[in-house]
């Protein structure tokens, strides 16, 4: 019996400087088979020519009309073919290594749907600012309205969008963390102590410039799923305002709640 078909999916507009990078991470796997699915929202800058490059390497897919990132998302978490699935942004890039690892923890535990694990902070030029290991998955934590699971180190088992849904369309920011909540009242995640993922940090992204937008969604979010009312995020939202935007960011990047 071979290897599991990894599928990664990338949602892509107007990220043409690092998503080179993000395919190279992919190619640099040296794990076969995979599948990249790069779901294009009609980019303006030198994306085009990005992926005329890697023609070979990548599966094309058109977002029309655009209708946002989880829209985006769900395009290609409906067009994987592969067992397992991935979601890298055009901004951040994996770990070398990182499909061997998720694939062998997967065939160590078949009945486990989702995996997630360590992650890296870069800059814009790809140098790593900042390093955090993970924890077991805990929901009492995780509903303290802060996304304790970096979304780049994830990967689940296709199957698991047959027993919960894909991405909530109507979510802008937290799409990943009302996913998680939801995937754990069936499956558990389970963390993966190594490095898989990095984020990167740099002035489009929305950490950088939307990050006051995420708490009032987490936090919505985090109620539905029987979340507290003064939740450790929503304290940490008011700390952040009164301390300013680079402390909102900081904290933001630590706990792994950026797009």
């Amino acid at each position: 019996m071979g290897l599991p078909l990894v599928t990664v999916v990338t949602p892509s507009l107007d990220q043409g400087r690092f998503l080179a990078d993000a395919i190279e991470s992919v190619i640099a796997q040296r794990y076969e088979p995979v599948e990249h699915l790069i779901v294009e929202g009609g980019s303006t800058d030198e994306t085009g020519a990005v992926i005329d490059r890697y023609r070979d390497r990548v599966r094309v897919i058109e977002e029309r009309p655009r209708r946002g990132q989880a829209y985006a998302v769900n395009l290609g978490f409906k067009a994987a073919n592969g067992e397992i699935v991935g979601w890298l942004n055009a901004d951040d890039r994996y770990v070398p290594d990182a499909f061997r690892i998720v694939v062998e923890a997967f065939a160590d535990a078949p009945d486990v749907d989702v995996v997630f694990g360590n992650w890296e902070v870069i800059d814009a030029d790809g140098h790593v600012i900042e390093r955090h290991r993970g924890a077991p998955y805990d929901t009492t934590e995780q509903l303290q309205g802060i996304n304790l699971i970096a979304q780049p180190t994830v990967f689940v088992r296709r199957r698991l969008f047959d027993r919960v849904g894909y991405l909530d369309e109507s979510l802008h920011y937290v799409m990943d963390y009302e996913l998680w909540l939801r995937a754990s009242q069936v499956a558990e995640p389970r963390w993966l102590d190594a490095t898989l993922a990095q984020f990167r940090v740099h002035g489009a992204s929305k950490t950088t410039s939307q990050w006051l937008s995420f708490w009032p969604e987490s936090r919505r979010v985090a109620r539905a799923y029987g979340g507290p009312f003064f939740s450790r995020g929503f304290r940490l939202r008011y700390l952040n305002v009164a301390f300013a935007k680079e402390v909102g960011g900081h904290a933001l990047r630590r706990v792994g709640l950026r797009e």
